[in-house]
């Protein structure tokens, strides 16, 4: 099956990286903050790199970006009405929306979920002022929305021969929302008094408009993941994938091309950086916006660079073999992020193990003032507890996983006739993987 396999490894590595870096966070982070700059050089160096990834919240933006619009770019270049297409995509983005409002409620691994397996009862277990954070999901989701409508919009009449048009207008509006973000952000600080976007987080509500006025706002420019400034890695990401659809792509050009625009970023970052900014990095779970574009460009190159090797290079076949875990990661990546709660199975696990040989390490509670070693090895036990449950999982074809009800939601509303056995078509994804670029002169 021909799929852009670069899409959906980083997706599983990316994947794999958050529950790996969650668990983490969970049990140490409080611990090992406090005590960084006192650690040896071979603990601070992964140290460091573990917390600039988790700086990469955009990087499942650039992926779910290029991958959609790939797809709406490529169907209609197929004939496919962008009409059909679009009113899918305005679906299933809604959808999306929806099961990420039911993931912070309900599914929330710091909450939700998590609370029911450590016996918890009452009405704290739900805790709906969590929809007072912006998260990954619904940021996606609006993405996706938005991107499509504009990217229908840029398609229609003779315009869609013209795909450098859309390229051109998605990377202006990169550029414009890193631009008016700290503006934007300002100026409804101002309006509310406040000092802070973490004031969102604790605001009163006492009736539904003031719920969907926070979560507003949350979305907007809240904390954690909102949509100024991380629409920009959704448009960067749209442009990036009708790029790829182009027939006369060669590895020359789109290496070249990929360096160039992460490059691009790079300079503007550290320019913003020394000229207005002054470096100045801070602790906010999101990053002044010097470094976040500098963030970007490297993701760029890093993509540029498994585009390169897994798509483009003439053994990307014969590497893509060594990369199946990897991708059913990958295409189970909503079913992971949703289930993260299941982190409390190993957590459990090594608590038990520890109560009956050990020290009577509580490795359950998300306190964060586990040493660094307890809180490596439970990010270990939880990133291996998800290598093993992926790959049982994937005997059974993902079967009732949330990508595997999505997909065949996907399918009956597209009028596509649904492979009941593997719906997800799994098996042929991970087993028979084809490359989508021709091999041309380079």
């Amino acid at each position: 099956m021909k799929r852009i396999q670069t899409l959906d490894i980083l997706r599983g590595v990316a994947m794999l990286g958050l529950v790996f870096m969650h668990a983490f966070e969970k049990v140490g982070h409080n611990s090992v903050i406090a005590q960084i700059f006192t650690y040896p050089w071979y603990l601070f160096f992964p140290l460091g790199l573990l917390f600039y990834f988790a700086s990469w919240r955009g990087f499942f933006l650039i992926i779910s970006g290029a991958g959609n619009a790939y797809g709406f770019q490529k169907a209609v270049e197929n004939g496919k009405s962008p009409h059909i297409l679009l009113l899918r995509r305005l679906l299933w983005s809604t959808v999306l929306f929806f099961h990420g409002i039911f993931i912070q409620v309900f599914w929330n691994p710091y909450g939700g979920l998590y609370n029911v397996f450590q016996g918890v009862t009452g009405p704290g277990i739900w805790n709906l002022s969590f929809l007072q954070w912006s998260d990954a999901v619904e940021t996606i989701a609006i993405g996706i929305f938005i991107s499509s409508i504009i990217h229908y919009i840029l398609i229609l009449g003779k315009i869609r021969n013209k795909p450098w048009i859309p390229i051109i207008v998605f990377g202006v509006l990169t550029i414009l929302i890193f631009t008016l973000t700290p503006y934007l952000t300002q100026t409804v600080l101002q309006k509310f008094g406040w000092t802070s976007i973490k004031q969102i987080q604790y605001q009163t509500v006492n009736n539904f408009a003031d719920r969907l006025r926070w979560l507003s706002l949350a979305l907007l420019i809240g904390e954690q993941q909102p949509l100024f400034p991380y629409l920009a890695s959704s448009f960067l990401g749209s442009g990036i994938g009708i790029a790829l659809t182009d027939r006369n792509i060669t590895k020359k050009r789109a290496v070249m091309t990929g360096f160039v625009l992460g490059g691009f970023f790079i300079v503007f970052g550290v320019l913003l950086g020394g000229l207005l900014e002054n470096f100045v990095v801070g602790i906010s779970i999101i990053p002044n916006r010097w470094f976040l574009i500098l963030g970007t460009g490297i993701q760029v190159w890093v993509l540029t660079v498994f585009l390169w090797i897994f798509d483009f290079s003439k053994k990307a076949k014969h590497l893509t073999n060594y990369t199946k875990t990897i991708r059913k990661a990958g295409i189970l990546s909503l079913t992971i992020f949703t289930l993260q709660s299941f982190d409390f199975f190993p957590r459990w696990l090594l608590t038990k193990i520890s109560a009956d040989w050990g020290g009577g390490v509580d490795y359950i509670t998300n306190s964060g003032w586990l040493e660094i070693g307890n809180a490596f090895l439970t990010a270990f036990a939880v990133l291996i507890f998800w290598i093993i449950f992926i790959n049982h999982w994937g005997l059974v074809n993902f079967t009732l996983s949330f990508d595997w009800l999505f997909e065949i939601f996907r399918r009956g509303t597209s009028g596509e006739k649904i492979n009941w056995k593997d719906p997800m078509r799994s098996r042929e994804i991970i087993h028979n993987a084809e490359i989508v670029f021709d091999r041309k002169p380079t």
